[in-house]
Order: structure tokens, then C-alpha cells, then sequence
């Protein structure tokens, strides 16, 4: 196979690169503009009169070269590297030079190369050449992150939760093994319990606590497997009649990062708490992680996950109050607090008597003698109110109130029920604006999934990545292909030799700035990967072999023997050999 540039296609594509550069650029010269600089300098050295002259003696200098005058950079004292200005014409050799010099070096090496004589030699000259080159293209390595086709978007509380499992076994505190998470999407709400085994009955005992709790989900997805979920699934079911769920599809850990980034955070956060009170016991600090992932601010939701799953805040006792810091902190604490509750207190007691007949009011200030004592902080005012009412309905008619308006007076301005409705619309409101947010956060993944993995068009030059058990050690990394078939994100790939059997995705592949392999000449007979990997190797293509024999390969029954090969190191687990 061919893997040099082709030179005319090369020349091509850089007359159309130059021609959107300005006419008065001065890194790309024409033979003919080569030529009249070379004879404006020669010139200027012999009068220097103008302008122009010294403007051309302080960018270019003359060096004469078996007979032949070159353009060079002026040389300062002390320096002795010459660095030559080259034509357009002469770009394709060097580079060409060069690279088969370095063998076939990435773009920093070729331009490190370069630099050293050649002054006028550009970064996107030097990408040109590689992009056109089949032997570059097939040994560059696959982008490592995967593509996201369809993000998951969860539209209210329990439509689809997740449960994975962190491994501690190196870890282990006492019978604890593992961590198992549980997630809601919308909301983002985790929980945490310790795991003794991974077995499927534990998980599901653990899981069925929380759906009691908070109800089950219609979707239980996990990372483990299908077959993982389903053994869940069907615990659950039998423990629990009533419940239907179905398990979600399983994704691989690269593509669903929702509990993957989640369960990198608690054990980030596992690790600060352990150092934080220097113990080794990390099932003992499982519930501090889990309220501090809860109630944490998260970027996909745009709030925390307590306040997306109950409406409010979490509180935290006094340090939620509006007292500063440094006074909750004090040992003065109780007592700064005392007088903030006597004072509300008071104001309390003030309304009630105001809501009252003022002469009632008086009398009862006259004839009583308790009531100085019930103004106290320390007396309930509940036994403030039984005493208004008492004194009211003795048989006082002067201003006499009735006894029910009173009482209705006496009742709190907003009901129960307008409070709980006025709770559940904020709960609404933050899981509407969950979701909300996660929509924006999906709309950002496609963005960036498209832009680093972009759809393929039919014709486009692409390369696959061929595993390393399918090549020989000295075959290339990448097999050149153009594409054939789109399908709903599923490509049909094919190249000289044959058409790929698989489908291709995105992620699977990447597109070649150039076309180097037509359409017009692709072969339709079907061959597997590992086939099209060895019709360009040098070397008969696949050549990964190992044995597991047991009785120190001394006979024909060892594949390595029968095939005339020396056992490696992948071979039997390093038992004793004959065949090394």
C-alpha cells in the first residue's frame, strides 16, 4: 500500500490555502516573489538608500551556495545556525524529507525539525501534509471518552432511580465490603448503605427499606448488568407483592456519568471525613457523607438535592439560625438565645391581650394577681389564654365580647391546609425547576458529544481503531475507511480491500480532515475488522497467540510449538517451559 502524499493533491489543497492569505504575506513566496526579494536584497546591500533597503536587510540576507544565491535569515553576533527561506515549489520535498527522516513523527517533532534550517515552513503547512498522509492517519490513537446519543431526562420524583455498588474490599471495615448507592434522577437525592456482600438479596433488602420510604420507582437502573438488576428486581418482587418495577438499560460507566460522578464524590468525601476524625471506620461516617451530598449545591439541577426532593433548605439546628458563627460556636450560646425567645414570647402575649376588650383587658389586669407571673417567660401561654377566657365568660356585660368571636379571633390567620398546599406547589416548583435544568444539562452533553464526535456524511474518510489482539505488534493502529451507508447514528464502513460486516457509531471512529479513498472505489465483499486489519499488514496480519498448556510445552499439543513460536509471557501463567 501506498502511504506517500500525493504530490499534486498536496500543491492543490496549498495554492487554495494561499489563496486566502494576503497578497503581501511573507511565508509563503512564489518563485517569482522568491526571485525579486533575492534581487532587492543583493541590491540593497550594495546602496542602502531607501527605506525598502533597510527593511529588506533586516528580514532577509543572501548566502551563496555552490554557485547559487539563497535566501537566509540575517545571522546575529555569535550565531552560526542558518535558517534558509524556501518557495512553494520546494515545500513538498522537504517536508516529505522530513518525515520520512523522523519516521513518520507527530507535528511537534516534524516542526521542531523544521525550525532548525527553515524559517518560512508554517504550523498549518505542516497539518496539510499530515492529514494527507495514510501512514499518520493509521497510527494515531482513538478518542478515549464516549458518546452520548440520548440523554436521559427524568420527568417527575421516582420515574427512573439508579443503584450502583463502590468497591472496598481493599478497604474493608469489619464485614462492611461496599457501598451501595442509591439515586434519584430528577432530584439527585442520594443514599448510602453498607454492604457486607454484593449478593443480590442484600442489595434488594437495602433497596426495599428506601421504596417504603419514599416509594419505588417505575425504572431501576444499574451499571452492573442486566442480569444484576433483574436478580434485584425479582427480590424485590418476591418480598414485596404489590410493587411492579421494570429494569432500565444498562450503560457502560463512560456514557452514564450521572452516579458515576456521584460516586467519585462520596468517596472523595469518604476520604476527607476519615481524615477528619482520624479513623479507618468508613461505615460510621456514611450518613455525614450522605446529608452533605444531599445538601450541597449540585450543577445539574442548579440547587441542592434535599431542597429538589422536600422544597426547603436543610436545617441544622442552631447553626441555621441567623446568629453569627463565631457566637453559635461560643460557650455563651444558650445563654444569647434565652432572651431572643422571652422577647418573642412577650410580643405573642402583647397580641392576645390586644385582641380583647381594652376594659376587659383592665379589669383582668386589676383583679388578677397571677398575672404578673404569667408574664413571665417561663409560663406557657397556654395558661395565659385559659385565663382570658375564664375572666371574659364570669358574667362581665360591660363591653362584653362573646366567647366564639373571641376564639375566632384567637386563631391562627392562615389553616393547616393553606400551608401544606403553599408546600407543595414549592416542592413543585423546585422539581420543575430540576428538570429544567437537566434539560439544559442534556442540551450541553449533545453539544459537546456532536462537536467532538460529529456526524459522518456518506463519502467521508474515516479510521477505525483495530483492538491489539487484532494486528501484529509492527501492523497499524487504524484502518482507513470510507463511509458507506448512514443509518440513525449506525454507519455501514468500507474500503479497497472489502466492506466491514459490524455497524459503526460515532464514537467508534473518526473522520479524516481529508478524503484520501473514494466512494467509486470500495469493494462490497464482507469481511470482519481483524480481515481488513490484515489485508494492509506487511506481515500476514494477526499474530497474537498464546497456550495454556500445563505440562511445560515439550510436545505438538502446545499451539506455540505446532506454529514454530516461542512462548511469551501471556502464555500458561508462567509454569516451567520447554518452549522458550
Amino acid at each position: 500500500m501506498d502511504t506517500a502524499v500525493n504530490r499534486d493533491l498536496f500543491l492543490e489543497k496549498l495554492n487554495a490555502l494561499i489563496v486566502g492569505k494576503r497578497e503581501d504575506n511573507c511565508f509563503y513566496f512564489s518563485q517569482e516573489k522568491y526571485s525579486k526579494i533575492l534581487s532587492e536584497v543583493v541590491s540593497a546591500k550594495i546602496k542602502c538608500n531607501t527605506p525598502l533597503d533597510y527593511r529588506r536587510l533586516k528580514r532577509f540576507d543572501v548566502s551563496k551556495i555552490n554557485d547559487e544565491e539563497k535566501l537566509i535569515v540575517p545571522l546575529k553576533p555569535g550565531e552560526t545556525n542558518i535558517q534558509y527561506y524556501v518557495t512553494n515549489e520546494e515545500l513538498y520535498s522537504i517536508l516529505y524529507e522530513t518525515q520520512t527522516r523522523i519516521g513518520h513523527g507527530e507535528r511537534t517533532r516534524m516542526l521542531k525539525e523544521l525550525q532548525v534550517k527553515y524559517k518560512n515552513i508554517t504550523y498549518e503547512v505542516v497539518m496539510l501534509y499530515l492529514n494527507l498522509c495514510k501512514q499518520c492517519q493509521m497510527k494515531h490513537c482513538a478518542p478515549k471518552k464516549g458518546i452520548v446519543v440520548k440523554p436521559m431526562v427524568s420527568s417527575e420524583l421516582n420515574s427512573r432511580c439508579q443503584v450502583d455498588l463502590i468497591d472496598l474490599q481493599s478497604n474493608r471495615n469489619g464485614e462492611y465490603k461496599f457501598i451501595m448507592v442509591y439515586q434519584d434522577h430528577l432530584t439527585k437525592f442520594v443514599q448510602l448503605r453498607p454492604l457486607k456482600t454484593k449478593r443480590a438479596e442484600e442489595v434488594a433488602h437495602h433497596v426495599l427499606s428506601i421504596f417504603l420510604t419514599f416509594g419505588a420507582p417505575a425504572i431501576l437502573q444499574s451499571d452492573n448488568g442486566r442480569e444484576f438488576s433483574n436478580q434485584v428486581i425479582s427480590e424485590i418482587c418476591a418480598m414485596w407483592k404489590d410493587v411492579k418495577i421494570v429494569h432500565g438499560k444498562p450503560r457502560h460507566s463512560q456514557t452514564q456519568g450521572s452516579v458515576e460522578r456521584a460516586n467519585q464524590d462520596i468517596q472523595n468525601m469518604l476520604t476527607a471525613w476519615m481524615n477528619d476524625n482520624d479513623t479507618n471506620k468508613w461505615s460510621d461516617g456514611l450518613s455525614f457523607v450522605q446529608f452533605a451530598k444531599n445538601t450541597t449545591y449540585h450543577e445539574g439541577i442548579r440547587q441542592s438535592p434535599y431542597e429538589a426532593m422536600f422544597g426547603v433548605k436543610a436545617k441544622r439546628g442552631i447553626a441555621s439560625s441567623f446568629l453569627p458563627g463565631e457566637q453559635i460556636a461560643s460557650k455563651y450560646a444558650k445563654v444569647l438565645v434565652k432572651p431572643c425567645l422571652a422577647l418573642k414570647q412577650k410580643e405573642a402575649q402583647h397580641r392576645l391581650f390586644c385582641l380583647a376588650n381594652k376594659s376587659q383587658i383592665l379589669k383582668l389586669k386589676n383583679n388578677s394577681k397571677k398575672l404578673p407571673i404569667l408574664l413571665k417567660p417561663k409560663n406557657s401561654l397556654k395558661k395565659l389564654l385559659m385565663l382570658i377566657k375564664k375572666k371574659l365568660s364570669s358574667g362581665h356585660t360591660e363591653n362584653h365580647i362573646p366567647k366564639k368571636n373571641i376564639e375566632e379571633d384567637l386563631q391562627p390567620t392562615t389553616s393547616s391546609h393553606q400551608i401544606l398546599t403553599e408546600k407543595h406547589e414549592l416542592i413543585s416548583t423546585k422539581r420543575a425547576a430540576a428538570k429544567e435544568n437537566i434539560l439544559l444539562q442534556a442540551t450541553k452533553m449533545l453539544r459537546a458529544s456532536q462537536k467532538q464526535f460529529p456526524p459522518a456524511q456518506i463519502g467521508d474518510n474515516v479510521r477505525i481503531q483495530v483492538p491489539d489482539v487484532d494486528r501484529r505488534r509492527t501492523d497499524n493502529r487504524n484502518v482507513l475507511a470510507v463511509v458507506g451507508i448512514e443509518d440513525s447514528d449506525f454507519y455501514k464502513l468500507a474500503n479497497k480491500n472489502g466492506t466491514l460486516k459490524q455497524l459503526y457509531t460515532r464514537n467508534q471512529f473518526v473522520i479524516c480532515k481529508e478524503k484520501l479513498l473514494s466512494i467509486d472505489e470500495i469493494s462490497f465483499q464482507e469481511m470482519s475488522l481483524r480481515e481488513a486489519a490484515a489485508a494492509n499488514s506487511r506481515s500476514g496480519g494477526q499474530g497474537y497467540r498464546r497456550c495454556h498448556c500445563k505440562r511445560k510445552c515439550s510436545t505438538n499439543k502446545c499451539s506455540c510449538k505446532s506454529k514454530g513460536l516461542l512462548c511469551n509471557s501471556k502464555c500458561h501463567n508462567s509454569l516451567s517451559c520447554c518452549n522458550k
